[in-house]
């Protein structure tokens, strides 16, 4: 948050939570919005940081952005992945009643602003040739359909998808672009247990999975030209899933760490 304020919150953000009615009486949205707020939530933050015994996070992105912003050291736990619950999504091969074009990158995730799916959109808006496949909604539904109007490579599926369905739509494309930094970045994991490479962004959690060159492409810069270039190296990926990769992020891996950790 403190590394993304406006990625997350917005140039002008007003805290949701500040008091209300009689309690709140005289603060202006001038005031709740002074950049005093953010360092006395700031301040807060920091001594609840001091008071666990210890930290456990999700990602070696996670990791530093905790030691850069509280000085504490932390202990990486990934996130359970249940791997019999997906083989058996595979197996069933569901193809979803949306049409899907027969090559195509993909996205998944919230269209909200810190997932920079605008970024993908003027990426194809500046003539990527190839198509893109956006799942998922969110509060930037809206302006982003209206601005695909004129790009007629990119379709959006915004209705519900079953498991299965979704995990068809992974297997089909060519790779899953992920333009945000994730504390970890789940669908990363579902996308190459579906068999498809991952081109993220290299300050993120993501980073934890995707190896460049091998299953996936890393880029450097959130901007257009970085995210052209790592999609024009995806075709000399050749990327197999391999079923020991994903030992380390098991669901019993994670109950057993975790037990550890609480004994």
């Amino acid at each position: 948050l403190w590394l993304q304020r406006e990625v997350y919150m917005g140039k002008n953000w007003i805290p949701a939570f500040l008091p209300r009615g009689k309690a709140g009486a005289g603060m202006t949205r001038s005031v709740r919005n002074d950049i005093g707020i953010m360092k006395w939530l700031r301040k807060w933050d920091s001594v609840a940081a001091v008071r666990p015994d210890e930290i456990v996070t999700l990602s070696q992105f996670s990791q530093k952005n905790i030691e850069a912003v509280y000085k504490r050291k932390s202990e990486i736990l990934y996130p359970p992945f249940d791997v019999s619950y997906f083989r058996s999504l595979m197996k069933k091969d569901r193809k979803p009643s949306v049409t899907l074009p027969s090559s195509y990158f993909m996205f998944v995730g919230r269209l909200e602003p810190y997932k920079r799916v605008d970024l993908l959109v003027e990426t194809w808006a500046k003539g990527h040739k190839e198509n893109l496949v956006i799942v998922g909604t969110g509060t930037e539904k809206k302006k982003l359909i209206n601005i695909i109007k004129v790009i007629k490579n990119i379709t959006f599926i915004t209705i519900p998808l079953t498991d299965a369905e979704l995990m068809y739509v992974y297997k089909h494309a060519r790779a899953l672009i992920m333009p945000q930094a994730e504390d970890f970045g789940y669908t990363a994991l579902e996308a190459l247990y579906a068999g498809t490479p991952v081109v993220s962004f290299k300050y993120s959690g993501a980073a934890d999975m995707v190896t460049d060159g091998e299953n996936g492409i890393l880029f450097n810069e959130q901007n257009v030209y970085d995210i052209n270039k790592a999609l024009d190296r995806v075709g000399k990926l050749q990327y197999n899933r391999k079923e020991e990769f994903f030992e380390k992020f098991s669901k019993e891996k994670f109950l057993t760490e975790l037990e550890g950790r609480l004994v």
